[in-house]
């Protein structure tokens, strides 16, 4: 049922005659060796507090270590966290994009380890969900509208515009995915795939990679230009998770999902927009393949 659902994407990349936040701040360190350098330092704090005469050997000596040693070493020690850091998130963004295709949960059931496995390294770092952009007091009625509004905006403009004019330059492959066979004539088979348009699609990707892979690409990379280099590396990301689909479904998937994460942004790091817009834009081209207008 997965490789059906995910097949969405790439129904919507072909014409009729063709079917087929997060803070800047760093994270609280809360390793021993972080724990037991700050003492130290904080006892050397004080004791050059104690000491009245500047002048003695004694000053000069933890003077010197406040403003030589203590720097080099909390460079040395946040080089040694940045590096463990940025290691569990490349793992964690493998087994993000790879678990799924490898087809050893079913029907969906990949979905829950790894929503246990973001959830687990957010709290490494101390964050939650909030911090991606996924919380019940981030919802505001008007995300509704707005994503709703802007799922139609973007399948018109890709299947009536972006697709067949690039089918004037590209001819795309066909690729089976089952959905027609699987939803035509079946009233409840549709509405299975539906719910798993919103559950999968709008919830579970959005917070996935739109939430947590954007906040830690962009984490990772810090500087000025950290949110666009992470911009584009999910949405490349985001595409090449739907490889299955062929180079139709792929270049869609980055395209739509590239809009996703840009109403995200565009509304304060906000998931619910994107999370409608992604749910809505499923739900119309399912609705669309079931009464065979794809």
């Amino acid at each position: 049922m997965s490789k059906i659902y995910r097949g969405v994407e790439q129904l919507v990349a072909r014409r009729a005659h063709n079917p087929k936040v997060v803070g800047s701040s760093p994270a609280p360190a809360t390793t021993t060796i972080k724990r037991l350098y700050y003492y130290i330092v904080n006892r050397f704090f004080i004791f050059t507090w104690i000491i009245k005469d500047n002048k003695s050997c004694s000053y000069k000596l933890a003077e010197t270590f406040k403003h030589l040693v203590c720097p080099s070493l909390e460079f040395l020690i946040n080089s040694i966290m940045s590096r463990n850091e940025i290691l569990l998130n490349i793992l964690t963004i493998c087994v993000i994009i790879i678990l799924p295709h490898t087809e050893l949960i079913p029907n969906f059931g990949y979905s829950v380890p790894i929503l246990l496995l973001v959830l687990i390294v957010l709290k490494y770092f101390n964050e939650n969900f909030n911090n991606i952009g996924f919380s019940c007091k981030k919802f505001k009625p008007k995300s509704i509208i707005i994503g709703s509004l802007v799922a139609v905006l973007t399948l018109s403009f890709m299947q009536l515009i972006f697709f067949p004019t690039l089918e004037n330059f590209i001819v795309f492959e066909g690729t089976e995915i089952g959905l027609h066979a699987f939803i035509k004539g079946n009233i409840w088979q549709y509405f299975i795939i539906i719910i798993m348009g919103w559950l999968v699609g709008g919830f579970y990707e959005e917070i996935v990679f739109h939430g947590f892979i954007f906040s830690r690409l962009e984490k990772m990379i810090k500087g000025k230009y950290a949110t666009i280099i992470a911009f584009i590396g999910t949405a490349i990301i985001f595409g090449a998770y739907h490889y299955q689909l062929g180079v139709a479904g792929l270049i869609n998937a980055l395209i739509v999902g590239a809009v996703y994460l840009s109403l995200f942004l565009f509304f304060k790091r906000n998931l619910w927009y994107s999370i409608f817009c992604h749910g809505v834009y499923n739900s119309i081209v399912i609705t669309f393949i079931y009464s065979g207008y794809l």
